[in-house]
């Protein structure tokens, strides 16, 4: 956008602040009703709004029908591994986000859940990351969540950071440990907030594994 000319044009989250000079037309985007998209979608969540938000001005600036964007938000299906919903075993609601590979997507989902988060699964690659606004968000918005760390490169990291944190070997001991802690009709999340390279090939992997542990559950 550096280069644009005055002719062109900015689309930009209404959050957004730009601490440099440019030529082009800056429009800013409110959210997308979250209300347009199914009443379970975790669509629903202000990240997800914020980036639909800029295709609805884009559909503004070009004069196209906003049925469309009403028609996509209504049908939207996300990727495997990406806040995917994979299972209501045992009267909980599983999920499996672990494309969240850094602290501040994981941010972003603990605040979608709020206080129907059950239990967070955190652990991987240690990139040096900064931990520490997860913690806080964890905290202010879902202090009721198990906290569950896989032994892994960030384990150490995450503990320090998270007091109520525990330490797990791997999936199926999480698996047990939640059927014993966490309260029905609850979310039950992986959500990395690291890189998955430590212990498995890529997020894919390591996603395939945390659903085959939960489709053990008798």
């Amino acid at each position: 956008f550096l280069h644009q000319t005055k002719n062109e044009h900015l689309i930009l989250p209404e959050v957004s602040d730009l601490s440099v000079n440019i030529l082009s037309t800056i429009h800013k985007s409110p959210p997308l009703n979250p209300e347009l998209f199914a009443e379970n979608s975790s669509f629903r969540g202000l990240h997800w709004c914020q980036n639909l938000g800029t295709i609805e001005k884009l559909f503004e600036l070009l004069r196209l029908p906003h049925e469309a964007i009403e028609k996509t938000a209504q049908q939207f299906e996300g990727l495997p591994h990406r806040m995917q919903q994979f299972s209501t075993v045992s009267n909980r609601i599983w999920w499996d986000d672990a494309i969240c590979t850094n602290p501040e997507a994981a941010v972003a989902t603990v605040q979608f859940f709020g206080k129907e988060l059950g239990a967070i699964i955190l652990g991987g690659q240690d990139r040096g990351m900064d931990i520490e606004p997860l913690a806080k968000i964890l905290q202010e918005v879902a202090p009721q969540a198990q906290v569950f760390v896989l032994q892994s490169e960030s384990a150490e990291r995450f503990l320090q950071a998270i007091p109520q944190a525990v330490l797990v070997e791997d999936f199926d001991e999480i698996v047990f440990q939640v059927l014993k802690t966490t309260p029905e009709k609850t979310n039950i999340v992986l959500c990395p907030a690291a890189p998955s390279y430590d212990s498995f090939k890529n997020f894919k992997e390591k996603g395939g594994a945390w659903q085959e542990a939960v489709t053990l559950i008798k």
